[in-house]
């Protein structure tokens, strides 16, 4: 099994992260996701990306998708 198979979907994050405003560095994704009352997995994926800002949900997609 791959570790992908743990993490969450790009989907569900997207849901998560719905009407956040773009760019966005990664403690602004954390803070709306748990305002949107966001399931742990997810939570925890947005904390283990890379500090940083974010211009799109491509963005953050992508480095969901790079994690180790």
């Amino acid at each position: 099994m791959s570790s992908e198979s743990s993490a969450p979907s790009a989907a569900k994050i997207a849901q998560c992260l719905k009407a956040i405003d773009f760019p966005v560095q990664k403690e602004d994704l954390i803070a709306h996701a748990r305002g949107q009352s966001a399931r742990p997995e997810v939570l925890e994926a947005l904390q283990r990306l890379p500090s940083g800002l974010y211009d799109n949900m491509a963005d953050v997609a992508n480095a969901i998708r790079h994690l180790p």
